[in-house]
């Protein structure tokens, strides 16, 4: 991808996408969603956050390694130089290149704690945090989703997805 092309990162910065899946109700209906089981949107923000859950609204997105490394080093996740790194070792991260990610990109980055292995909870600017394919049938959805950030951690910056939060936890509370 030409980096100097920053259609694909205002898109997805946007929320915007060419895959964006629409209103498919079986792709809505996969995942857990609050709004779906009948509560409303504002209660389900009020009771996540009386759980000391992080309500955040974004946009999901399925992309490749290298997207996903576009995209971060545009938002300043990933430096070039890192970005140079991992594509010039294609051999340690090719892998990891065609890899296939489900992320959430927050409308507005936040500073946020999420576990650091080995150290506890450390707070960093979150541009970015891997879903792990939960959630990829919101592909192209703007959604307001609560994450556990117990259940989340920093990654090393040795991936296309930067030190991005990896969550394991979440749940959309609203589509649109």
């Amino acid at each position: 991808m030409d980096t100097s092309d920053r259609s694909l990162l205002d898109s997805f910065a946007k929320g915007e996408d060419a895959s964006e899946t629409g209103s498919d109700g079986a792709a809505q209906q996969q995942g857990r969603s609050s709004q779906l089981s009948g509560e409303t949107s504002d209660d389900a923000i009020s009771a996540a956050k009386a759980k000391g859950l992080v309500v955040l609204t974004g946009t999901v997105h399925v992309v490749t390694g290298n997207d996903a490394l576009d995209l971060c080093e545009g938002l300043g996740v990933t430096s070039a130089s890192d970005v140079d790194f991992i594509r010039k070792n294609e051999d340690v991260y090719g892998e990891a290149l065609v890899a296939t990610y489900t992320i959430f990109v927050p409308d507005e980055p936040q500073d946020l704690a999420w576990e650091e292995p080995g150290e506890g909870k450390s707070t960093g600017k979150t541009y970015v945090i891997n879903l792990q394919d939960s959630l990829s049938s919101y592909d192209g959805q703007h959604v307001t989703a609560a994450f556990d950030n117990s259940e989340g951690t920093w990654a090393s910056e040795a991936n296309p997805l930067g030190k991005s939060p990896t969550c394991s936890s979440v749940e959309v509370l609203s589509v649109g």
